[in-house]
This record gives C-alpha cells, structure tokens and sequence, in this order.
C-alpha cells in the first residue's frame, strides 16, 4: 500500500523559450531542491524527478501509518514553497499536484534504475497531477478516505482519466484541519477493559496531590493500544475529583520546524491566552504574565516569562541572541516560574501525548521541570510508544513516578467492546473472529468492528489498518 505524489512545475516552459537555458536550469534546480526536501521533511522517498516533475511515494521503502495524510501535507507544503520561492525571486511558476493511493509493486528493476513503484495507483496519480487545477492538490478516492479527517477537501467530481475505462472520483485538498498525529476518533465509545489501570493512575495522582509532591505517570504502549483514550479519562476525572488544572502539549513526528512547540501550547495555557496557534502581541503575553505573577507588566520576572514565551512560539526574542545553554536554562527558569505559580493556585497537571516523537532538549526540560517543582502539587502525564533507545521515563529520587505499560485487552473486554459497537445480539463466532483477528487491539477491534457493522466481513482488512500494520 503506497501513496504516490506527482508535482509537475508549471512555468517552466514558456520560461525556458524565452530566457538563457544555464538560467533557467538554476531557477529549476532551485525550486526542485526545495520540492524534494518537502518530500523529505514529511517521511517521503524521492523516487524521482521527471524534467520538471518530482515523483515521490508515501509508503515504501518506509511504511509509516498515516502515509496517505503525510503525502497531503506534503503537497499542500509545496505550494506554499512555490509561493515563497516566486516572492524571492520575482518569478511565476505554479504548482499542480496530483495524489493516489493503492497497492503498487516496488523493487528495482533488473534493466536499471533505481528503487520505483509501478502499477495503476501510479498511472492515476499522473493522470490526477496532469488533470489538477493549477495551483492545487488533486487526490483520489483511497487517499482522501484515509486523510479525510486531518485533511478538509472539496470536491472536484469524476474525471475520465487518459487509458482507463472507469472515471476517477477526486477532490481538491484546502487544508490541514489538525496537526500531525492529532485525530479525531470516529466513534465515542466507552472506556473499557481499563478500570485497575484507570484506579492505579488516579491513585497515584490522589497521592501526588495530597502529599505536595511532584509525579511522573508515563503511560507507554503500541500504536492503537488505548494511550490516549486512557489518558483522556485520567484527565477528564482528575479535573472532576481533584479540580486540577490541565495543560496539553503535544509532540509531533513531522512537519513542525518548532521543537518547543510541545512546551509553548503548555506555556500558553498556562498563561491562558487562548488559541495556541494564534499570534500574541507582546502586550498580551505582558499582562497575562504579570496578573499570574502578581507582579508589574515592566518587572524583571515578567520580562524573562514574556521573552521566552516568544521564543517558544518561534517570534524575535532577546532569547535569539543567546547560546543554546544558556536559552534552555532561560526557557526552563519561566516554565518553572509560570508553574509554581498555577500550582499556588491548586493542583496541576501537564499532559504531553507522543514523547517519543519529542527532541532530546524537550524531554531534558520535561524532566528538570519535576525536579524544579519536586515539592508542588504537580502531576506529569505522559503517553509514548515503547522504543527501547528512548531516554524516557526518566529515573529519579526526587519526584515520584509510575510507569505503565498498556496490554491488548483480554478476551472478555474485547466482548464488551464488541458489543458496544455491534450491539448485545451480536454473534459468539463474530466475537471470537474479533478478538483472533485484533489481538485486543482497541484501535484495531473499534475498525473491525465498525467494518463488520457496515456489512463487512473480520476477514477483510480496512485499508489504515493495513498501513498501521505496515508501519509497526
């Protein structure tokens, strides 16, 4: 299963019929360098580059499970990039983007060449690229089904496509609804099979609580296994029984140039200054600092608070003008002085989801700030893939800290969630298919499930799920 991208630059040859050939092949060379390092920044592998067109795939040679929303991105990128590079360099190239997913042989052929993919999934995303509006990312009906949720489109309706007989249903990708890694779940079902792992989390964090001192809960499993669903009712029940005060930050795999980013959502909850992605005039951050600080709008503490939240946020700072040392320990004295500060006012928690997507600096940080509020009602709840490399959950006799794993669920959990989806009647057989064929997989027993409730059959496999599988 592979997501194929074409990107075919428009321009280049009413440029090339009238302009010196060495310079048109600079303003060309120029423009596919940076094309291909789109393709690289979202996990992609350059396959090629055709004259004037790149031809990238999501999918192969890595496999990673959200490909299909990785090669959108990717292409709504582009054309971002051709914007900037024509405001540089006063030029008028275009972009057209055509996307499709399917199955795709890969290899390298025995009578040369590189590593490439053949078969109709890519005959189509050419024939979408050469179809595309200019100026647009065109995507067929597989690939817009597995992005449908991170991705917002419109559609474009069928095209008969050169050399098939059948028209293709397409829709023009408008934009990201969400961040990486960030999605919406397709059913509200319950939290089952989780009550001890429930009981201990929120045990652990009565205890924090009552005793003052700072805990680490680090909730690791593999993809689809529940972390953040359960980390969802941990959150959602410490806010109801202990009136704590949430800040989320989330890491993300690709397509975020701000490491910090993680830290300045939290930051700005804390400060609470609304949309984390909004733009802040220095005012704002100026206020909300001092009215949480309890200190003048032009005090020292405020300025350094306000001086690394624009840091954070990737705006000018006087931070930019420091060493990295020197920044970090800036950045980690105003989260520490912010912090202390909400935790004067009751009990806090910050939920980081994904930590094994985090930069090194940001779990450095993560851990001096429970060392720095290691005798403050201060909880720090993490979720993250199990990778054995990963410097995370820290170890220390400073804060106290409780690592889970997650499991699959067992088989009577997986017959209460089952039935949850399917209803009571469901049948012993269908349930028993569920549980061999998920191995208690929540993510995968939920799309099994929803598939067989839709008419499908366990036996068949929906294509994310063929993408998680890939990935893993």
């Amino acid at each position: 299963m592979v997501t194929v991208l074409f990107a075919d630059v428009v321009g280049f040859t009413r440029l090339a019929e009238r302009a010196d050939p060495e310079h048109v092949t600079r303003l060309i060379d120029g423009l596919l360098q940076r094309l291909v390092a789109v393709v690289d920044e979202f996990g992609g592998w350059n396959d090629n580059i055709i004259g004037d067109c790149v031809l990238a795939l999501f999918g192969a040679p890595i496999a990673h499970e959200d490909d299909p929303e990785r090669a959108v991105r990717a292409g709504l990128k582009m054309l971002d990039v051709v914007a900037d590079y024509n405001r540089e360099l006063g030029e008028t190239f275009d972009l057209r983007v055509g996307i499709n997913t399917g199955e795709v042989l890969v290899g390298t052929m025995r009578a040369g060449g590189g590593y490439t993919a053949m078969g109709d999934t890519v005959n189509t995303a050419s024939r979408l690229q050469g179809m595309a509006p200019v100026g647009a990312v065109l995507v067929g009906e597989s690939t817009k089904a597995l992005s449908d949720g991170p991705i917002r489109y419109r559609p474009h309706g069928a095209l008969q496509a050169k050399g098939r007989e059948q028209a293709v249903e397409a829709w023009v990708a408008v934009e990201a609804r969400f961040r990486p890694g960030e999605h919406r779940r397709r059913r509200n079902t319950p939290l089952i099979g989780r009550d001890e792992e429930r009981g201990l989390l929120l045990s652990a964090i009565d205890y924090a609580v009552s005793k003052r001192r700072a805990l680490l809960v680090a909730v690791d499993g593999e993809g689809g296994v529940g972390k953040s669903r359960l980390s969802e009712e941990v959150v959602r029940a410490a806010r109801a029984e202990h009136g704590i005060t949430v800040l989320l930050g989330s890491c993300v795999a690709y397509g975020e140039a701000n490491v910090w980013w993680p830290l300045a959502t939290a930051l700005n909850d804390a400060l609470q200054l609304g949309d984390a992605g909004a733009e802040r005039t220095r005012s704002d951050v100026e206020r909300r600092s001092a009215q949480l600080l309890g200190r003048s709008e032009d005090d020292a503490e405020v300025s350094r608070v306000v001086e690394s939240y624009l840091h954070l946020v990737g705006q000018p700072s006087s931070l930019d003008r420091l060493d990295a040392v020197r920044a970090r320990e800036e950045l980690t004295h105003a989260l520490v002085t912010v912090l202390a500060a909400r935790c004067r006012r009751g009990p806090l928690m910050l939920a980081v989801a994904d930590v094994h997507w985090g930069d090194t600096v940001v779990l450095t940080l993560l851990e001096q700030l429970l060392v720095s509020l290691a005798n403050q009602p201060f909880v720090m709840l993490t979720t993250s893939r199990p990778d054995v490399d990963a410097a995370w959950p820290p170890a220390s006799s400073v804060f106290s800290s409780i690592h889970l794993r997650l499991e699959p669920l067992d088989r009577t959990a997986t017959e209460q969630l089952a039935a949850a989806i399917l209803g009571d009647e469901v049948e012993s057989s269908v349930v028993s298919s569920l549980y061999d064929r998920s191995g208690g997989n929540p993510l995968f027993l939920e799309e099994l499930a929803t598939l067989v409730a839709e008419g499908g059959e366990v036996s068949d496999l929906p294509d994310n799920l063929r993408a998680l599988v890939a990935a893993r």
